[in-house]
């Protein structure tokens, strides 16, 4: 490890694995530290030949994560969603979800009037200015946009699938369009499951030349005029600038008191079960409608199961438990996912999908910079950073951000 690096990032997760790379590439010496496995939430589980991703990850096409990766250097392959014969979940009835102009024509889901007011304002998404809409709540955007109940519903859903926001009111209009409009270019299942985008960010930091120290919990960071101590372990690493890419708001603020507008967001939670089949079920593609359910097929058509097999993801908006659990075992059997198909399941109760939404007032432009207040060689990163993006977007966009200005310090 360099005595004295240049740059010393804290997290390994995908934010932290591209700001050490960006700034590697930049000409300076890096240290990357971390106490547990490199990837954080993008890790992916095997079992018995499946992959499960924590939570049912795609990477948006047209997204700020992509063009970072593709920056970078991390090739990606997998496929798109299954939409297809996409349905919506109503009243406990399956119907057709629109996801085409052809489908919207075909559409069961909305009476021929609905349809049309549906299809406008998917066309006027591209011209919708967001920043007119900060000060705006995803939901009171649904409401206004549309008189139409059905029409209402579905696009609050289609927020939901694109922000995995349960609170709609939490939300702001401005950050649930722009990721409407994101979601109209496609997202891509990846082969590998999203652990081949920290194994490929992972090969990009190693080969510029970033020293990766993991193991070790990092318990403070003092930041002076000139210098950054980092206290890793036992021992602590002196650099010239700092990244922060600790993760959650909470754990950056801890490790640099003042680092972290205390008036953020509030974070995103959700219930996944993944499921793990001989066989792919009937249904591909299901979206709760007047519920915040969501199920979709994963494998086989991105490469996460056995030749054979299939990989179902089913989720519920919000942190329920052990409710959401047993609604989702039945929307799986719903899609036609027999018990006697199932050869792996497993469940991830609560858990954290994005660290802090933009709220209404504040929006995308009220996030945290990558800069910290006060400090010229201290900057943070992570999926609650900068406005390119919700998500991993946010969180590779803000870590290249972050990454290049720490070297050009």
């Amino acid at each position: 490890m360099p005595e004295e690096p240049d740059v010393v990032v804290v997290g390994g997760g995908i934010a932290g694995l591209a700001a050490a790379t960006t700034a590697a590439r930049h000409g300076s010496k890096v240290v990357l530290v971390d106490a547990h496995h490199l990837g954080g939430r993008a890790q992916s589980d095997h079992r018995r030949g499946f992959t499960f991703n924590r939570g049912p990850h795609a990477l948006y096409d047209r997204g700020a994560g992509r063009a970072a990766l593709k920056g970078l250097g991390v090739p990606v392959s997998g496929s798109p969603a299954p939409l297809v014969g996409a349905k919506a979940l109503r009243a406990g009835k399956l119907f057709s979800l629109p996801t085409s102009p052809a489908s919207l024509i075909r559409c069961d889901l909305l009476t021929p009037l609905d349809r049309v007011s549906f299809g406008r304002i998917l066309t006027s998404l591209p011209r919708r200015s967001t920043r007119a809409l900060v000060a705006m709540s995803a939901r009171e955007w649904c409401d206004r946009v549309t008189r139409r109940p059905s029409v209402t519903g579905l696009l609050q859903a289609l927020v939901r699938l694109s922000t995995y926001a349960s609170d709609l009111d939490a939300l702001s209009a401005d950050a649930a369009v722009a990721q409407l409009r994101l979601s109209t270019g496609g997202v891509t299942y990846l082969d590998g499951g999203w652990q081949s985008i920290v194994d490929g960010l992972e090969h990009a930091a190693r080969d510029s030349g970033v020293v990766i120290s993991s193991g070790n919990a990092v318990s403070e960071v003092e930041v002076g005029p000139k210098r950054v101590a980092v206290a890793v372990g036992e021992g602590e690493v002196i650099g010239r600038t700092v990244v922060l890419a600790a993760g959650s708001p909470d754990v950056t603020a801890r490790l640099l008191p003042g680092s972290v507008p205390e008036d953020l967001g509030p974070p995103v939670q959700a219930t996944c079960v993944d499921y793990g089949l001989s066989t792919p079920p009937p249904e591909s593609f299901i979206l709760g409608i007047d519920e915040p359910v969501y199920l979709s097929l994963h494998a086989p058509n991105a490469r996460l199961a056995p030749p054979g097999g299939a990989v179902l993801c089913a989720m519920s908006y919000g942190s329920a438990g052990t409710e959401s659990v047993e609604r989702l075992d039945e929307l799986s059997a719903l899609a036609g996912a027999d018990r006697s198909t199932i050869l792996e399941r497993r469940v991830l109760s609560s858990m954290t999908v994005a660290h802090a939404m933009p709220k209404p007032g504040s929006g995308l432009p009220g996030r945290p910079g990558i800069s910290v207040f006060g400090t010229d060689n201290c900057f943070v990163a992570g999926d609650w950073v900068g406005e390119d993006g919700l998500l991993g977007d946010a969180a590779l966009a803000s870590g290249v951000a972050a990454g290049r200005a720490a070297a050009l310090r």
